[in-house]
């Protein structure tokens, strides 16, 4: 089988030979029991595969996993057994995030996977959560706060209101209250917002990816450099 996009189609607590082409880490979880990866074709989660991934690593060759869904509506790639068939796993990785409206990427197709709204009014509603608008459509960012969620951004949402923010984050979905977005980086476009959202960002000179983690040699993507988030 090849790609996530095919894994995602198969049966619950099937077991299934998967092919990885340029599967990218994208985000962990804060208890290290899994990760966020995407290829060209999809976004899925693995979950205790017994890898030792960090975000930036590029996955090619086979696993031998198990699908699961839980309650983020989320594809879990449970590993049964790795590096069987010559998994090769490169550091510094990168991919453009999915840009659109938020009806636009707000489709099970993206789950999992990085996705960028721009332009959007962002105000918090609660110390975890906060509502985007882009005119049309609303969506929750959500800091999460569980297990379950790789936030980078740990401060409240509660005192944010943006007229114009761009919001990098991982798409998820749950059961009864519609997809979210857990945050990796959110921008204040409009200087006149109210700045009370913190982002762990290093002065000195170096480039780190999202998650605050340094990069030796940065490529093409979004990066912490300076105390700014930048696109290279």
């Amino acid at each position: 089988m090849q790609g996530l996009a095919a894994f995602s189609a198969v049966k619950s607590d099937e077991l299934v030979k998967l092919t990885l082409t340029n599967a990218i880490i994208t985000s962990d979880m804060i208890n290290g029991w899994g990760h966020y990866v995407q290829d060209a074709t999809a976004g899925s989660h693995f979950y205790c595969t017994g890898l030792d991934l960090e975000v930036g690593d590029v996955l090619n060759g086979v696993v031998y996993v198990k699908k699961n869904v839980q309650k983020m509506g989320s594809r879990i790639c449970m590993t049964e057994a790795t590096n069987k068939e010559g998994l090769t796993i490169t550091k510094n990785g990168s991919y453009e995030p999915i840009t659109g409206t938020i009806a636009q990427i707000n489709v099970s197709e993206n789950l999992c996977r990085v996705v960028r709204l721009a332009g959007v009014a962002l105000k918090g509603t609660s110390e975890t959560a906060a509502n985007a608008t882009d005119g049309t459509n609303t969506i929750v960012i959500n800091n999460g706060k569980t297990n379950y969620f790789p936030y980078v951004i740990k401060e409240s949402l509660e005192a944010i209101d943006y007229t114009d923010a761009t919001i990098v984050g991982i798409l998820f979905g749950t059961n009864s209250e519609g997809n979210k977005i857990m945050p990796l980086s959110i921008k204040n476009n409009d200087p006149s917002g109210i700045q009370t959202l913190k982002y762990e960002s290093p002065t000195d000179g170096t480039y780190y990816n999202l998650n605050g983690q340094r990069v030796e040699r940065p490529t093409k993507g979004f990066y912490i450099h300076n105390g700014k988030v930048v696109i290279r």
